[in-house]
């Protein structure tokens, strides 16, 4: 009798799962409303509204539905503060009436938020105001954090930039403002914003101990992404070079990497861009390194020019100038390089020379890498590959077995291999016929 008094509780196990009772764990979105009606709902309700913008193709979409939004906390804490919405921004034709009857909300929504990233979240007021939005997949933990920062009004993207001009607002609201509306796409306003506070702040980071990490971070993302005029790169690369002490204090290293960065990135990339549009087949170089040197410091300012010539002339495929500044660049940066970037350049050294004399001199920066990571199968390879163009092929089938042993099944090194043991080319055969191969 007992064990048959426990058959109809397993049956209701079952039952339940089936009908779906077990699966309310995570979030649960509204159906059967329109957007107006979620709108009323969370003013009557104050809570927030979580829109979820997603499209039919979208494969990030699924995952959030799949490993995100299934999550007993995410669901948990979703069901407490917010009205959770999804609206499926395209139309396959054969949608459920469920979707196909939000398709003039899904177009409203589309047209008045500039909804072009799948999936797109955003975050309304309990008034039905935007306050915030983020894009793209996220994990669970990283959902659930930014959804409880959607509560709080200083990390409110559209509060913060509605309120921004009005009063003076701390450095680490500046910096959240330009870095939100960088991951959001919103490159003018990041600009505006960050170049405004710049503008504002360089006299006091003239004067002692006046920056601090965040500042420094903030002005190397400002850097990167070509925020910086010509006068505040000069006036940046001044107080950083003054005060070389307090940026490796901070950073753990010193500025020469990032200054030389910097003068890339505002005086040089410009400058090959628009030739590149143009469709010049070279540039004054000279021109250009004399016009840096005025600025700034010539030592710092040459090695930009060398690693710009040699970018510049892997973009045009010349050849022969492409190797010889990247040999160049060797003889003068190889001691400080790391064995990446010392194997990155004397691989292209054996890619792409026909000069015995630029080939043998890249010899000692690959074994150098090697020296570094010894046990590494490419550098192995690069090394080898030197060694083969040169004619020393007994040493280079050494090598490229110590390499073969490290990756036995990689088809690049099994390749390189057969080549050297057939005599036949490991490097890539110039198309100019001006050029002739070893």
């Amino acid at each position: 009798m007992e064990k048959a008094s426990k058959i109809p509780v397993l049956l209701m196990v079952v039952f339940m799962q089936f009908c779906g009772f077990s699966q309310n764990t995570g979030i649960q979105f509204v159906k059967g409303l329109s957007w107006r009606q979620v709108l009323d709902k969370a003013k009557q309700e104050n809570k927030y509204i979580f829109l979820d913008c997603y499209a039919s193709w979208c494969g990030p979409c699924k995952e959030m539905d799949n490993k995100v939004y299934s999550q007993p906390e995410v669901g948990a804490y979703m069901k407490a503060h917010f009205i959770c919405v999804k609206m499926q921004m395209d139309s396959t034709g054969h949608d459920p009436e469920e979707i196909s009857s939000r398709y003039g909300d899904a177009r409203l929504i589309q047209k008045a938020y500039r909804i072009g990233t799948f999936p797109s979240f955003l975050y309304f007021s309990t008034d039905g105001t935007l306050v915030s939005r983020t894009i793209g997949y996220r994990d669970p933990d990283v959902f659930l954090s930014l959804s409880q920062n959607m509560l709080d009004p200083a990390k409110q993207y559209y509060t913060v930039l509605k309120a921004y001009g009005r009063h003076q607002m701390a450095d680490s609201t500046i910096f959240f403002l330009v870095g939100k509306s960088m991951d959001l796409g919103d490159t003018s306003t990041a600009h505006r914003v960050a170049t405004a506070y710049i503008d504002q702040n360089l006299p006091q980071w003239e004067g002692p101990n006046a920056i601090s990490k965040p500042i420094i971070d903030f002005i190397i993302n400002c850097t990167t992404n070509g925020f910086l005029s010509e006068k505040e790169a000069v006036d940046v690369f001044t107080i950083f070079r003054r005060d070389s002490v307090k940026f490796i204090s901070v950073t753990g290293e010193r500025p020469d990497r990032f200054l030389r960065f910097l003068i890339a990135k505002v005086e040089i990339d410009p400058y090959i861009m628009t030739a590149s549009r143009s469709g010049k087949p070279d540039l004054p170089w000279d021109q250009l390194k004399g016009h840096i040197n005025q600025k700034y410091d010539k030592q710092l300012a040459d090695r930009p020019i060398i690693e710009a010539q040699v970018r510049w002339y892997g973009f045009k495929q010349n050849w022969p100038l492409y190797t010889r500044y990247t040999v160049e660049l060797l003889q003068y940066y190889g001691t400080g390089m790391s064995s990446t970037d010392l194997n990155n350049y004397t691989w292209q050294v054996s890619l792409y020379s026909a000069k015995r004399e630029e080939l043998q001199a890249a010899i000692p920066w690959s074994k150098k890498a090697l020296e570094q990571d010894p046990k590494n199968a490419e550098d192995l390879d690069t090394y080898a590959g030197l060694l083969y163009k040169t004619g020393r092929t007994k040493e280079a089938l050494e090598i490229e077995t110590k390499a073969l042993q490290l990756l036995p099944g990689n088809k690049d090194l099994k390749d390189n291999y057969a080549k050297m043991l057939a005599g036949k080319p490991t490097w890539i055969l110039p198309k100019d016929k001006s050029t002739k191969t070893l």
